[in-house]
Parts: C-alpha cells; structure tokens; sequence
C-alpha cells in the first residue's frame, strides 16, 4: 500500500514540478506578448499610422475586460485543480512540484 501511495506523491511532484515551469514560461511570454503590442501601437502612433485612445486604458475600460477574462481563467482553472486534487496522493505532490517548479523553474 504504502509503494502506491508514495509513488503517486512521487510522480505527481514530478509532473507538478513540470507543469509549474511550464505555467512559468507561459506568463512570462503573456507578459512579453503584451508588452510588444503596447510598445507597436506607441511605436505606431508615434509615426502617425494610427491614433491611439490612451484614455480607454487610463478609464479603467482595459482592466474591465481583463478582469472579466481571468475570472473565466480563474473558474476553470479551480475546478481542474479541485478535480485533481480529489486524489489526496498525487494532489499532494503536484501541488509542492508545482509550487516548486513556478518558483525554481
């Protein structure tokens, strides 16, 4: 019994472990996409291509719409880890592999 139930806490930290460094990658190269389309539309409207409503993100009207989206993220992403966790074992070790792998990874 004991074999089972370490060796789901082993693999589940082993694939928590990789999953954190995957979310990891993930965010940084979210970040990194956001932060090439502001500086293209400064660039843009700095050459007169475009005309840019700076106000809509001063307003507020872009962290609505960012909200709204990671709530949605926020929901499904708690129902697939509540879901995984429901094996105690390997919810364990997932969880610390994550934590583990977002952080060192």
């Amino acid at each position: 019994m004991f074999e089972s139930v370490s060796g789901q806490i082993g693999s589940g930290a082993v694939v928590g472990f990789i999953v954190g460094m995957i979310m990891k990658k993930m965010l940084m190269l979210v970040a990194l996409l956001v932060a090439l389309v502001f500086a293209s539309l400064g660039y843009l409207e700095a050459n007169g291509y475009i005309n840019v409503n700076w106000g809509f993100f001063d307003a507020g009207g872009a962290t609505e719409a960012a909200s709204s989206v990671a709530q949605t993220i926020i929901v499904f992403g708690t129902e697939l880890i509540i879901n995984f966790l429901l094996s105690i074992p390997a919810g364990a070790g997932f969880t610390g592999g994550a934590m583990l792998g977002f952080t060192r990874g």
